[in-house]
Formats: C-alpha cells, structure tokens, sequence
C-alpha cells in the first residue's frame, strides 16, 4: 500500500499541501487505528461527501502555489543512521595512526640527533596537520546530514560532469536537512534547490540508489579497511560505461571518501558482488520518495 501511494497525488487533510504518499493522511494515526478505525471512517465518508469543501480547498491551495501551472518535485526522505560510514571511521583512524607514527618518529630523530631538530620538527607539524585533519572527517561521519549531504554532493557534482544537470552552478545547490520526527525515528531529506524538476528527480533517482540494498549493479564502490568492508551501488546512469562509473567515482572520493571501484559483470567482479550482497545494507524499506508542490516564485 506505501507503494502504490506513491502514485496518488492529491491534498492533505489538515495542512494545506499538495503530496503523495502515506504522509497525505495525516489524519491517521497508526498507533491508534485499530481502536479508532470506525471514527476515522465516519469522518473520511464525511469528508468525501463535502464536494464543495474539497473544491474550495484545491482552489485556495493552487492559488498559494501559483495557479493551475503547479509543478511537483521529488524529495528524497527517509532515517538513516552513521553505521554505513563506520567504514569511513575506520579509514580515518588507520590514517591518524601513520601520523601518530610519523610525529614518533620525529620526536625519536630529533633525541637521537639534535641536528635534525628542524626536519624533526617539520615531520611533526605535517603530521599534526593531517593528524587533525582526518580527525575532523572521522567527526563528520556521526553526522548523519553531513553523510547525506556529502553523498548528495557526490551525485550533484557527478551529474554536472557527465552534462546532465544544466542549470548554472551558482543557480542549484543540495539541500539536506533533518526534518520532524517519524514513529520516534530521526528522519533526513535531500533535493536540489534551484534545479529543473527533471534535474531535481535524476538526483534523488541517484541517492535512492546508492542507499539502497546491493542486487544487480554493474559497479560497486568498495570500501575496505582492517576491520570491516562496505559496498556501495554506483547509480545506473553513471553504470552505462566505465567512463561515466569513473567520474562518479572521483566525485565519490573528493566528497564522501576513497575506496575502490570494481565492475561486477565478469568472474572476479561476481565474487565481490556476493560479498556485497550478503553485507549489504538494506534501506529499501528505510527511505521512500516524497512529492509535495512548491511554489512558483522558488522554480529555476
């Protein structure tokens, strides 16, 4: 029934809204419809009945959102957590323990020979620098709109390479944000702001992808460190050829952080994709796509 809402559009019942999917009936309460069931059906049969109402409604609302040239974006909405970015973690701290090695190693230099008290010096300011640096990004990863907002980053920025996102740079950028509470879950959204609706529905067509469990891709990122590995789905439009898998991942690197891409369609890349599939992350169920009206004066 989720799915299948995802293809009604229509008004919500309390807030003045144009959307799709479950959020539509906001006058449900799942935790109490079994017992009010009979009331909430009372009152859909006499909301269903005031023809008039609900045309005064879809006049006033159309009008908040600009006439009948109302246009509906995608927004990519779901929970997540920063468990698929403990991989990132691990990275990072394997990076900070060769600075910590190398300020070691200075300090060592410089007691064993007090002329090299200035390329001592200059081996721990460096690995400081990269020191802190790594311990910044490790930091980052326990946040969950940062990950989404790298990883959107990622497929906005592959998007533009490959030319399929033409609106000028200083016209879009990625909005993501932590909304209201859903069922006690913290929930997140991404979407461009600024973008064509057609730029705005590939992006969130890309980060549903690369969130979603891995089945049938023909590449993947790997992420691998001494203590546990992470897989995820390069989007399709950027799987149709290596040269476009290549670019999302470079983007992939710049924002969300190195791994390894491997293409999956020939025998060495069939064992990684069963290791992928059997330590995949499932959020098929964790995110859906939400469809609400914006108005006219916020369109690029």
């Amino acid at each position: 029934m989720k799915r299948r809402f995802q293809g009604f559009v229509g008004i919500a019942y309390t807030e003045d809204l144009i959307q799709n999917g479950l959020d539509r009936l906001d006058i449900v309460d799942e935790k109490t419809l079994a017992e009010e069931y009979e009331h909430i059906n009372q009152r859909m049969f006499h909301l269903a009945k005031d023809r008039s109402e609900t045309r005064r409604r879809w006049d006033k609302i159309l009008a908040l959102f600009g006439g009948e040239e109302i246009k509906i974006i995608n927004t990519f909405k779901g929970k997540t957590s920063e468990e698929r970015f403990h991989t990132f973690v691990a990275a990072d701290l394997q990076k900070m323990f060769w600075c910590l090695l190398y300020q070691v190693a200075g300090v060592i230099a410089f007691i064993v020979d007090t002329r090299l008290m200035l390329p001592s010096l200059i081996l721990f300011l460096i690995a400081s620098v990269w020191q802190l640096y790594h311990l910044v990004k490790l930091i980052g990863h326990f946040n969950p709109v940062k990950n989404m907002r790298d990883v959107g980053n990622a497929v906005l920025a592959a998007l533009r390479e490959i030319e399929v996102v033409k609106t000028p740079p200083g016209s879009v950028s990625n909005r993501t944000e932590k909304v209201n509470q859903y069922d006690d879950v913290n929930l997140y959204i991404t979407k461009l702001h600024g973008a064509t609706v057609y730029e705005n529905n590939l992006y969130i067509r890309c980060v549903q992808e690369i969130y979603q469990r891995i089945d049938n891709p023909r590449y993947v990122i790997v992420v691998q460190t001494l203590l546990r590995t992470s897989y995820f789905n390069v989007p399709a439009l950027f799987a149709n050829n290596r040269k476009n898998a290549e670019i999302f991942y470079k983007c992939w690197k710049k924002f969300v952080g190195k791994g390894k891409l491997v293409y999956v369609r020939n025998a060495d890349g069939r064992k990684t994709l069963l290791l992928a599939r059997k330590g995949s992350f499932d959020y098929n169920e964790k995110f859906f796509e939400r469809k609400q009206a914006v108005k006219q004066d916020n369109w690029r």
